[in-house]
C-alpha cells in the first residue's frame, strides 16, 4: 500500500487527467490541497520539533523567519531591477522544484533499500542528478514559453531565454535517461530481479511531472502529489501515537493548514496588491523544505524505523 501511494497514485491522477480532463479535475483541486498538501507541511513542522533535543542546533529554521521576512522588505524597497521580488519568487520556485526532485530521489532511495537493494554511489549520483536536471529542464521549458506569468499568487515577468540552453537541457535528460533505463536492465539481467524494473517508475514519474506537454497540466497538482507521497512517511513517524492521538493530529493539521495557507494569506491584508500572500506562501515553502531536510535524512538514527 505504501508503494502504491508514493508511486501509483501520481500515474493514477495522470490517468484521470487524461480521461476525465483537467477541468473536472482543477474543481476539486482545493479540497485535496487541504485534505493532503496542508496538512502535511504542519505534520512535518510537529514531528520536526517533537524530536529536537537540543534547539541551538536548530539556529538555521529558528533564525529563517526573520532573515527571509528582511530580505523580502530590502528587496521591495530598494526596487533593483534585477534583484527583485520577481527573482525572489523565482528563485522560491526553482527551490520547489528542487525539492520535488529531492523527494522523488529520496523515495527512490527508501523503495530500493526496503526491498533490499542497494546502489552503488556512481548509480545513485546518476539518478539523483537525472531528477535534478529534468526539474530544472521542466523550470526551462515554462520560462522559454512564456507560461510563468503568476507565482505564489503575485504577477511575474518571464525571463528571455536562449534556446541553446533549451536544447542542451532536454540532451542532458535524455541521455542520462537513456543510462538511467540501461543501468536498470543491466541489474535485472545480472540479477533476475524483477524489482528492479519496478525501480524505473519513478524515473517515469520525472517525465510526468516535469518534461512538457504534461508539465503544463501536472504542475497544478504536484503540491497534492506531494501531499500523497509524504502519507507513508508521516504515518511511520507517528505510529507510536494512540488511534486518538493520530486522530487530533490529523483533525488539527487541516486547521491549521487552512489559517496558515488560505486564511493569513487571503484573508488579512498587510501589504498592498499581491505582495502579502506572496510573503507569505514563498516563505512558508522555503521553510518547509529546511525543516525538511532537518528531519528526512535516511542516514539519520532517528529515521531507521522508516527501513524496518
Amino acid at each position: 500500500m505504501n508503494h502504491f501511494l508514493i508511486f501509483g497514485t501520481s500515474y493514477f491522477i495522470f490517468i484521470l487527467l487524461i480521461f476525465i480532463g483537467r477541468d473536472s479535475l482543477l474543481a476539486h483541486l482545493p479540497l485535496g490541497l487541504l485534505l493532503l498538501s496542508f496538512p502535511h507541511f504542519i505534520q512535518t513542522y510537529w514531528i520536526w520539533a517533537r524530536g529536537i533535543k537540543n534547539w541551538s542546533r536548530e539556529w538555521i529554521p529558528l533564525a529563517f523567519p526573520i532573515l527571509y521576512v528582511t530580505i523580502f522588505f530590502l528587496i521591495d524597497y530598494f526596487k533593483h531591477p534585477i534583484f527583485s521580488i520577481d527573482t525572489l519568487l523565482k528563485v522560491s520556485y526553482l527551490y520547489l522544484l528542487y525539492h520535488f526532485a529531492q523527494q522523488l530521489y529520496g523515495i527512490t532511495l527508501w523503495s530500493s533499500m526496503k526491498w533490499g537493494i542497494h546502489f552503488s554511489s556512481l548509480r545513485k549520483h546518476l539518478m539523483r542528478m537525472l531528477f535534478l536536471v529534468t526539474a530544472v529542464y521542466s523550470w526551462l521549458e515554462m520560462e522559454t514559453r512564456g507560461e510563468v506569468e503568476y507565482l505564489f499568487f503575485h504577477p511575474v515577468s518571464s525571463w528571455k531565454l536562449s534556446s541553446g540552453y533549451l536544447i542542451f537541457g532536454f540532451a542532458l535528460v535524455f541521455c542520462l535517461s537513456v543510462i538511467v533505463v540501461f543501468l536498470s536492465f543491466w541489474d535485472f539481467i545480472q540479477k533476475k530481479n524483477l524489482r528492479m524494473i519496478y525501480l524505473l517508475a519513478p524515473l517515469g514519474l520525472s517525465w510526468l511531472w516535469f518534461i512538457p506537454p504534461l508539465n503544463k497540466d501536472l504542475t497544478f497538482y504536484l503540491p497534492l502529489l506531494h501531499g500523497l507521497q509524504y502519507m507513508p512517511f508521516i504515518f511511520l513517524k507517528t505510529k507510536d501515537l494512540s488511534k486518538s492521538g493520530q486522530l487530533v493530529l490529523a483533525v488539527a493539521s487541516v486547521g491549521i493548514g487552512w489559517v496558515f495557507f488560505r486564511w493569513l494569506p487571503f484573508e488579512v491584508s498587510i501589504l498592498e496588491g499581491t505582495l502579502w500572500p506572496a510573503l507569505i506562501l514563498s516563505f512558508l515553502n522555503n521553510h518547509h523544505f529546511i525543516i525538511d531536510g532537518r528531519i528526512w535524512k535516511l542516514r539519520d538514527p532517528a529515521n531507521q524505523i522508516l527501513l524496518d
